[in-house]
């Protein structure tokens, strides 16, 4: 009697047994997962928001900030961070949670949702880096004449105290971002918030390339000194480290 039970009920298939959750609800170990939205909620919303809506730090589905820093560009971000920052290294290479795998079905996936838009800027974008600026025969950054531009064309929003678009002087502020996000700011923008990208507002002209390596090297220039190891064990009465 129970061998004929047992074999009439395995022929329902363990897939069909009450309580079995949806596939769709099974668990899945944190270093299979690959769905790029999922991975997006999980590790990169809580700063960025999701794309299209306002985060703390700026939107990962802007079309021109993903045809500016390119593919090989996010990904290296998004493995390596940015150090000084509060954006940390996720490749597991670097002491991150994601593997290899993950990073790549991370950056794939937003660039199939909106990087198709990206083909639209069809100009060449100004460099992404100081070294590409280089490359490109411009002169490194002049804090002096970074200072002419920011007066002439940031001033209105970010002078004095701030104005509308908040103080990018703050040394608080500066302290936190790096020279690659001050060049990120000026060159994409955060259309989110208001703040045009380089081609500027309807009717006004585009900063150029010099222009933009310039006002960054000011910007960097506010950035207040970082103390030594010296000068921090001097100020908590710890004795010099000998060489």
């Amino acid at each position: 009697m129970w061998v004929g039970l047992i074999l009439a009920t395995s022929g329902i298939g363990c897939d069909r047994l009450p309580g079995r959750p949806e596939e769709a609800d099974r668990f899945v170990r944190p270093d299979r997962l690959l769905d790029p939205d999922a991975l997006l909620a999980r590790h990169c919303t809580g700063c960025h928001g999701e794309p299209g809506r306002i985060g703390p730090a700026r939107d990962l589905g802007d079309p021109l900030y993903l045809a500016w820093i390119g593919r090989q560009g996010f990904r290296r971000t998004t493995e390596e961070g940015v150090a000084g920052t509060p954006m940390p290294a996720f490749a597991r290479s670097a002491g991150g949670p994601l593997t290899d795998r993950q990073i790549a079905a991370l950056v794939d996936g937003l660039y199939a949702r909106h990087g198709d838009a990206a083909a639209g800027f069809a100009a060449e974008l100004p460099p992404a880096s100081e070294s590409e600026a280089r490359r490109r025969g411009l002169e490194p950054g002049d804090p002096a004449r970074g200072e002419i531009v920011f007066g002439e064309r940031c001033s209105s929003c970010h002078g004095g105290l701030g104005g509308v678009g908040g103080s990018v002087t703050d040394p608080a502020y500066l302290a936190l971002t790096s020279d690659a996000a001050l060049r990120s700011a000026v060159v994409v923008g955060r259309p989110e918030l208001g703040m045009p990208p380089f081609r500027g507002y309807e009717g006004e002209p585009a900063l150029g390339d010099q222009e933009i390596s310039d006002v960054v090297a000011w910007l960097a220039a506010q950035r207040p000194e970082r103390p030594s190891e010296e000068r921090r064990s001097a100020a908590a009465g710890l004795p010099r480290s000998e060489p």
